[in-house]
């Protein structure tokens, strides 16, 4: 836990940013505050916006600010079994944590704030998401994915979104295209085979094709008629054919012999 003091005052006459940070998960939380705020003031705000959402810490580290210092705090760090960890003149960076947390900070705020520097407070809440979503190098995971156990969704997955249904559209598009290439061929040969077929009616319909068609059934049953001749012509002669083979097959009497007077 840490606080950033001597920033510009803002709009909303805030002008230190509160920085606590979980030693496990690696997950931030910065609010705005003021410098001349009590230590009450500043035990609420923990309350609200840390308390409600970890419950209560087993142990803080913190520098020997006078908010820290003060037997307020004290004594609500002691009531819930807390344990406060200060740091001392030799070492006032504490574990390094918060310090790299605040440069963080600071690199992340001057990208967006006004030439006032009036109106950095309105992206904390944004630096905090950033920070918690990006890659920490000690646990190997985002803080969200180490607290949370997931990956809020982030603004870059609303455009991989776009990117996946941009892909889908542009899919399906080759392959209405594709299909529509196979497709314009066989209706422009369909159509050509109706109209063809609608010419060939019309011309059978005509008079010319209507007296050639009689001529030619006259000729077919003709021809039909004469094959049905020839093959009972064919019939008739097989008859008498198997006729003959059937009396030749059949067994004769011995001629007898005729005695002649001499």
């Amino acid at each position: 836990m840490d606080f950033m003091v001597n920033l510009p005052t803002t709009t909303k006459i805030h002008d230190v940013v509160i920085i606590i940070v979980d030693r496990l998960t690696k997950r931030a939380h910065f609010w705005p505050t003021l410098t001349r705020a009590a230590t009450q003031d500043t035990s609420k705000l923990c309350c609200s916006f840390y308390q409600r959402l970890h419950g209560l810490p087993s142990s803080i580290v913190s520098d020997c600010d006078p908010k820290f210092t003060s037997q307020l705090w004290a004594k609500t760090m002691k009531l819930p079994g807390s344990e406060l960890n200060l740091s001392t003149e030799f070492r006032p960076s504490t574990d390094g944590q918060s310090e790299v947390t605040n440069k963080f900070i600071v690199e992340y705020l001057r990208h967006f704030h006004d030439s006032h520097q009036t109106n950095w407070e309105d992206y904390l809440t944004l630096g905090e998401f950033a920070y918690n979503s990006r890659f920490h190098y000690t646990t190997g995971f985002a803080p969200f994915v180490t607290d949370l156990d997931y990956l809020p969704r982030l603004i870059w997955h609303y455009f991989l979104q776009l990117m996946y249904l941009g892909l889908l559209s542009i899919s399906s598009i080759i392959s209405k295209q594709f299909w529509l290439h196979l497709k314009i061929p066989w209706q422009q040969l369909r159509v050509r085979g109706i109209a063809i077929t609608i010419e060939i009616i019309l011309l059978l319909l005509s008079p010319q094709v209507t007296r050639f068609c009689s001529t030619l059934r006259i000729w077919t049953l003709f021809t039909l008629v004469r094959q049905a001749n020839a093959n009972l012509l064919l019939a008739s002669s097989d008859l008498f054919v198997a006729i003959e083979i059937w009396r030749e097959k059949q067994p004769r009497l011995p001629d007898r012999e005729i005695e002649t007077d001499q």
